[in-house]
């Protein structure tokens, strides 16, 4: 029987900072939630297929299951036209990220489902509905992933030679300020998880870069102010690793 495949796509910015403009290297790789995305994906079901679109073509003629798009606001357009040739082609697709999930009922124009805030918690219905022949709609949990036990990111799919920074870890998720420019506080609230500072350190011994980026929303909020008991160990913890 043929290998199930889903291709996960990152359409193309067109940015100073995705281009590959640094000896043939883009300054940073955008993929940080795709990559969690293909860890949720069970390896033993599926092959995941990886494509940013900054610094490789898409190849539109692979024969995948499921396409899977992340899109913010900037280049949403384009992830619709991607969405759309896919579907022209008869592969069922699904949207995430920010701007699919602030706005699904758009997003469903071009595309079979959109999954709404975390992939983690929704994936194994997604997956399910797709072997049904199903999936449609939206898809949103109820609750928010508590971080603990989390997978490790899948990095052995980020053509790492391309990338001058190409490793983001997550420590927490969550913003403790609610600016109204940003999108985060209107996503979940004002409401903050930690990831167990073992796990953390275990992905950054693990993920095969020498450099990482943290890749929180809200890294340093809690070091001000009044602190939760586990902010100074989460600090201790990090001290000289982020680039």
């Amino acid at each position: 029987m043929r290998t199930r495949i889903i291709h996960l796509i990152n359409p193309k910015t067109d940015s100073l900072t995705t281009r590959p403009i640094y000896l043939n290297r883009a300054l940073y790789s955008p993929l940080a939630g795709l990559l969690a995305v293909a860890a949720s994906i069970p390896r033993d079901q599926y092959e995941v297929v990886l494509t940013d679109e900054n610094i490789e073509p898409i190849d539109f003629n692979l024969k995948a299951d499921l396409v899977g798009l992340s899109a913010m606001t900037s280049y949403v357009k384009r992830g619709y036209e991607i969405a759309d040739q896919f579907r022209d082609n008869g592969v069922p697709v699904v949207m995430g990220g920010v701007h699919p999930s602030f706005m699904p009922q758009e997003a469903l124009k071009h595309c079979d489902a959109v999954v709404i805030g975390e992939v983690e918690l929704v994936i194994d219905k997604l997956l399910d509905d797709l072997k049904q022949g199903a999936m449609r709609g939206t898809y949103k949990s109820d609750t928010l992933h508590p971080m603990a036990g989390m997978p490790m990111p899948r990095y052995d799919l980020l053509k790492k030679n391309r990338y001058v920074n190409c490793t983001f870890v997550q420590t927490s998720r969550g913003c403790h300020q609610g600016c109204t420019f940003c999108a985060e506080p209107l996503m979940n609230g004002l409401k903050f998880r930690y990831r167990p500072v073992d796990e953390v350190i275990h992905e950054m011994e693990n993920c095969g870069s020498r450099v990482v980026s943290i890749n929180d929303a809200d890294f340093f909020g809690t070091l001000t102010g009044r602190r939760r008991s586990c902010a100074p160990s989460k600090a201790a913890a990090f001290n000289g690793r982020p680039a």
